[in-house]
C-alpha cells in the first residue's frame, strides 16, 4: 500500500466516482479520461473509483496511484446474462445495478466518507440515486442523448432513447456540478435540459504530454531507415468498438482502395467488426494493443487519421496524435471542441477531401511536416495537458466552494 505524505493536521477531502467498467490500465477513450483526470486531481483529493468487474472475481480495492483507488465489484451471473440479452427481459442499462447489490453496498460504503459522488457517464446515475449521498456531480464524457440519437444503426430501441434522455436530464438537474468535455456539449445540454449554464464547467479531454515524447516526422523517417522498414507512407487510426469508429474505418477502407501504396494501420477492438470482412491488403488490423505497442505505433507512423462522421464531446485520439508529433488529417467533426487551425497544427477537411489531403501530404517536405508536428505539440502542451486541466478544475471547485 502506498502511503500519502500528509500530516495528521491536514487530510485531503475524499471523492467517490461511480462508473461501469474498469479503467486501468487505460488504453483508449473514456478510460484515459477517467484515469488521467482523477490521477491528477488526487493531488488535492483522495479518490475512489467504484466499478463493475467480470464474474468469477472477488471484490478488490487497489491503489493504482497515490491517492487514487479502484474498487472492483464482480457482476452477478444474472447481471452478466441480462446484459447480453437486454430488452428481451425486464432489464435495461438503467436498472442492471439491481442485479449486483454488492455494487450498491460498495458505492454506499465509499460515499459515506466522501464529500461528493461523481457519476462518470449518465449510466451510473440510477445506482447513485439509490444511495444516500451529500452531493452529486456529473462527469459528462459526451452529450449522451444527442450522441445516441445520432447513431444511424443504433442497436437500441426508441425506449432506450427516451430512457437515456430522462436519466441524463435528471442527472444534470440533480448535480451540483456538470463537467462536459467541450463548450459545444455544455451549450447543447444546457438548452436541451433547461439547466443553468453556471452549473457547468468545461473539463476538456487531455493528454499526458509530461510523459509523452514528441517524435518529429524526420525522426520517424530515420527510424524506418534504421530498422529497414517499408518506407511507404503509413496512416494510423485507433478506436474502440462503437459505431462512429466503425464508420470511420469503413471510410479508411475506401481510401485504401484508392491509395494502394499507402499502408493503413487500424488498432483497437474496432478491428473485431472487420475480422471476417474482405479488406484491401494495404489495411493492417492489429486488434487491441498494449500500451507499449501503442507507443511504438504512435512513434513511427506518418499520419494520424480521424475521419469521424458521428460523435459528441472531443476525441482523445486526436490529442494523443498531436502530443506524439504525429501530423493529423481530420474531419471538422473529429476536431470538434479543440479549436485547431487547419494547415497550422493539423489538416482539417471534409471526408470527400481526405484522398486529396493524403496525396498532398505525401508531397510535403520534412520541413513542412515538422512544422505541423511542432505547432501541434506546443498547442496541446499549453491547452490540453491533463495536469493543467486538473489544476483548472480544482481551482474552479475551490473558488466556488463546491466541496
Amino acid at each position: 500500500m502506498i502511503e500519502n505524505d500528509l500530516s495528521d493536521n491536514y487530510r485531503k477531502k475524499k471523492i467517490t466516482v461511480a462508473t461501469l467498467s474498469t479503467f486501468y490500465p487505460p488504453i483508449s477513450g473514456s478510460h484515459l479520461r477517467i484515469y488521467h483526470l482523477y490521477k491528477n486531481l488526487s493531488k488535492w483529493f483522495d479518490i475512489e473509483v467504484v466499478h463493475y468487474a467480470e464474474c468469477n472475481t472477488k471484490i478488490r480495492k487497489t491503489e493504482i496511484y497515490p491517492g487514487l483507488w479502484e474498487i472492483s465489484v464482480p457482476k452477478s451471473y444474472k447481471h452478466s446474462n441480462a446484459e447480453n440479452d437486454l430488452y428481451n427481459n425486464n432489464y435495461t442499462w438503467f436498472n442492471l445495478h439491481l442485479l449486483t447489490p454488492e455494487y450498491l453496498l460498495e458505492l454506499e460504503k465509499s460515499s459515506k466518507s466522501s464529500e461528493v459522488v461523481i457519476c462518470s457517464h449518465p449510466y451510473s446515475f440510477p445506482a447513485v440515486k439509490e444511495i444516500k449521498t451529500k452531493k452529486i456531480w456529473y462527469d459528462s464524457h459526451n452529450f449522451e442523448y444527442q450522441l445516441q440519437k445520432s447513431l444511424k444503426s443504433n442497436i437500441h430501441n426508441d425506449k432506450f432513447l427516451i430512457d437515456i434522455k430522462k436519466i441524463e436530464e435528471e442527472c444534470c438537474k440533480t448535480s451540483k456540478l456538470i463537467m462536459p468535455c467541450s463548450l459545444e456539449d455544455k451549450n447543447s445540454m444546457s438548452q436541451e435540459y433547461n439547466v443553468d449554464t453556471n452549473k457547468f464547467f468545461v473539463v476538456p479531454n487531455g493528454t499526458d504530454t509530461d510523459n509523452t515524447k514528441c517524435v518529429l516526422p524526420e525522426e520517424r523517417y530515420r527510424f524506418k531507415e534504421k530498422n529497414s522498414m517499408n518506407k511507404n507512407l503509413s496512416a494510423f487510426f485507433i478506436g474502440a468498438y462503437w459505431e462512429p469508429n466503425i464508420l470511420a474505418v469503413e471510410m479508411i477502407i475506401k481510401l485504401a482502395q484508392k491509395l494502394p501504396d499507402v499502408i493503413f494501420i487500424i488498432s483497437g477492438n474496432v478491428c473485431d467488426y472487420f475480422k471476417n470482412k474482405i479488406i484491401p491488403s494495404n489495411v493492417k488490423l492489429t486488434g487491441e494493443i498494449s500500451a507499449r505497442q501503442k507507443q511504438l505505433l504512435f512513434s513511427y507512423t506518418d499520419i494520424g487519421l480521424n475521419p469521424m462522421l458521428l460523435g459528441s464531446g472531443t476525441n482523445i485520439k486526436m490529442l494523443e496524435y498531436l502530443a506524439y508529433g504525429l501530423p493529423v488529417i481530420t474531419t471538422p467533426l473529429g476536431a470538434r471542441g479543440l479549436n485547431l487551425k487547419t494547415n497550422n497544427n493539423c489538416i482539417i477537411c471534409e471526408i470527400d477531401d481526405f484522398y486529396k489531403s493524403i496525396i498532398d501530404f505525401k508531397n510535403y517536405s520534412l520541413i513542412e511536416r515538422n512544422k505541423l508536428a511542432i505547432n501541434a505539440r506546443k498547442y496541446v502542451e499549453s491547452e490540453f495537458n491533463w495536469r493543467v486541466i486538473a489544476e483548472r478544475t480544482y481551482n474552479h471547485i475551490k473558488d466556488n466552494k463546491l466541496v
